[in-house]
């Protein structure tokens, strides 16, 4: 059961935030991990089973890889921080 706060915020934003879901440690790995596969998959490296989706409107745009990617698929099973998490 959502809280009407969530509720609100999904019906207004799409999504809601739950604070301490996880901890700082997992969230800073994931986000790491998230920018390394985004640059090997920009640069033709293996990225085993994930896939990269760049932003159309971005990929010329200066910044890092993960800055041009709209989407990253397939990182739960094969990626051990997000299969842990």
């Amino acid at each position: 059961m959502l809280a009407s706060e969530q509720r609100a915020g999904w019906e207004r934003d799409g999504f809601f935030v739950v604070p301490r879901f996880a901890d700082s440690g997992t969230c800073k790995a994931m986000l790491e991990r998230v920018a390394e596969l985004c640059t090997l998959a920009e640069t033709g490296g293996e990225v085993a089973n994930a896939l990269r989706m760049p932003e159309p409107a971005l990929r010329e745009a200066p910044g890092s890889a993960a800055e041009r990617t709209s989407k990253l698929f397939r990182i739960h099973r094969h990626e051990p921080v997000f299969n842990a998490f």
